[in-house]
C-alpha cells in the first residue's frame, strides 16, 4: 500500500534498515537499527576495557521517531498495524 511504502520510506530516512531490502531472507515487517552492526556485542564476555564514545545525540528538532510519523499523519501507530503496513 501506499501508506506502507510511505511509513518504510520514512524509517530508512532516519537510518533503519528494512528487511524487505535483504537479498537472501526478505523479512518485510522487520526494522532494524544497526549502530555498531552484527556480532559486536560484548554481551557474557566481561567488563569492556575501550574508551569508545557514546553517539551524540540528536538535536535536529525537525527529525521525528515512526510513532510520532505515523501518530500525526493520523495512523495506527500499534504494532499489530505497523507489522501489517509493513508486509502489505
Amino acid at each position: 500500500s501506499d501508506k506502507g511504502k510511505k511509513f518504510v520510506a520514512k524509517a530508512k530516512s532516519l537510518g533503519l534498515e528494512w528487511g524487505g531490502d535483504w537479498s537472501g531472507f526478505v523479512d518485510n515487517p522487520h526494522l532494524q537499527f544497526n549502530y555498531k552492526g552484527y556480532g559486536t556485542d560484548t554481551f557474557g564476555k566481561g567488563a569492556s576495557t575501550s574508551n569508545s564514545s557514546k553517539p551524540s545525540a540528536n538535536t535536529n528538532t525537525n527529525s521525528l521517531g515512526l510513532v510520532d510519523y505515523m501518530n500525526m499523519n493520523k495512523l495506527d501507530s500499534s504494532f499489530a498495524n505497523r507489522k501489517k503496513l509493513a508486509t502489505s
